[in-house]
């Protein structure tokens, strides 16, 4: 009961409702002294200790239907079982072990857990969890079908309908047509569910982009432009990004703990409850973090961009394996014990002196490559992200691109972040478009709208 309460809290917050630890061992204790028997009991008990701005109500009542009535979602398989399906049944049951899968076998004998779990296992497999607008509905719709197509129900129906045939059987008074069309009655019902689940996902994101409430005067200004109250005015806003951000990271984590949903152990404990599936069963399963290395160009033409950076992510690290950071201008030097000697704030304000870089020289991205190509190469891996902040500005001075290109090899991903615009890139003695080409993505980020885009993909 306290894990199915707390998931459902994570989801009132994620979606912007502002709830204390207070109130929600309020929650718990209330509900420890109601019980779960009266649904209307328990939602009012969740709603009256939760709840305290009315604008969030219309939330909690879409979010409950979502948390605690995932038995209806089999409504869309329930049928009426007919003399056609009894005497299918009859057939199923003469079949010979290992002949065909469960799935088949728990399809054609209506068996609505066989068919749940067959839909939520192909959900999983297509990443359901990963959608945040409607409009992507119809992808998913598509990608769970074909999980289940490849599941070979329709080869097992076509060999089962032969079998019979073989046989010299008369079906027990079922046709092959007969067969065929109970198979595309389960058929529509599973797609029925498909739908269900694909709606109730996406109602969990929904108002995601609203989460990121950066107001347009500053989130829309270019780095290089903010004075120096509006960068102080900048971390407090970086600081409520990241808890906001870590908020919804806590609620998918959760789900990746957890694994895939059992749904026939859930249905039967659900009974001790009054038929609230108040305590959900998973099957467990590991995500492996990965691990981020940056080089950040703290030049003064982009240091700002550089520090909002290295701030977001430092303040985002439990949510990767390990950060490691270099900074650079025309020589290279590593920071993260900075990082893990001085508060964040503090850590920037450190970081380029404690880095023995010269700040005021010229700077030379080829030389920096050649020095990690040096000293560092070792520490990339298929799990490392390489994150490279800088405007691929070189003072016409030899870029080493090849360098880039041993680090692709490498590395899992490799991303550049330009805090100049794209049109400029390869202009004058910028040696972006040398870069491109061994580069996974590029992206402009200029902006901290621009930069909350990237830091939730980069974590997404």
């Amino acid at each position: 009961m306290k894990t199915a309460i707390l998931d459902f809290i994570e989801g009132l917050k994620f979606r912007g409702a502002r709830i204390s630890i207070s109130e929600s061992m309020d929650a718990l204790t209330g509900i420890t002294e109601v019980g779960t028997d009266d649904k209307n009991v328990f939602k009012a008990t969740l709603r009256s200790t939760l709840i305290k701005d009315s604008k969030d109500i219309p939330t909690f009542d879409e979010l409950f239907d979502t948390y605690f009535s995932p038995l209806s979602i089999i409504d869309a398989v329930k049928s009426e079982q007919g003399p056609a399906d009894e005497k299918l049944q009859e057939m199923m049951a003469n079949l010979d072990d290992g002949e065909f899968s469960e799935q088949f076998i728990g399809m054609m004998n209506g068996e609505i857990g066989a068919m749940v779990e067959m839909v939520m296992a192909a959900a999983e497999a297509a990443g359901l969890s990963d959608i945040r607008y409607q409009m992507q509905s119809g992808f998913f719709f598509s990608k769970i079908l074909g999980q289940m197509k490849g599941l070979g129900l329709e080869k097992q129906l076509d060999q089962f309908i032969a079998l019979l045939g073989h046989k010299g059987e008369d079906g027990n008074g079922l046709s092959g047509d007969d067969i065929r069309s109970i198979f595309d009655e389960r058929m529509e019902a599973m797609k029925g569910l498909v739908r269900d689940l694909i709606k109730r996902e996406e109602r969990k994101h929904r108002g995601e982009k609203k989460e990121l409430d950066i107001p347009d005067s500053l989130g829309e200004r270019s780095f290089s432009e903010l004075s120096p109250s509006e960068i102080e005015e900048m971390r407090e806003i970086i600081k409520e990004m990241v808890k906001k951000i870590k908020d919804a990271l806590s609620l998918r984590e959760r789900h990746i703990r957890r694994g895939r949903f059992d749904i026939k152990k859930t249905l039967r404990i659900a009974q001790q409850y009054g038929g609230v599936p108040i305590k959900v069963f998973f099957k467990k399963r590991k995500k492996n973090k990965v691990q981020i290395v940056t080089l950040c160009d703290v030049s003064r033409s982009v240091w700002t961009a550089s520090r909002f950076m290295l701030n977001v992510l430092y303040s985002l690290q439990d949510q990767f394996d390990r950060v490691r950071s270099f900074v650079f201008v025309s020589d290279l030097g590593e920071v993260t014990d900075v990082f893990n000697r001085y508060e964040i704030n503090e850590a920037i304000g450190k970081l380029v002196y404690e880095a023995g870089i010269n700040f005021y020289s010229y700077t030379d991205y080829g030389d920096v490559l050649l020095r990690f190509y040096k000293d560092y190469l070792d520490i990339i891996n298929r799990r490392t992200t390489v994150i490279i902040i800088g405007d691929a500005r070189n003072n016409y001075m030899a870029h080493n691109s090849w360098v880039l290109e041993k680090i692709r090899g490498k590395a899992r991903k490799v991303l550049w972040l330009n805090n100049e615009p794209e049109s400029w890139w390869g202009s004058g003695d910028s040696e972006m478009l040398e870069f491109l080409p061994y580069v996974t993505e590029a992206r402009e980020c200029r902006n901290l709208k621009q930069l909350s885009k990237f830091i939730r993909d980069l974590v997404e």
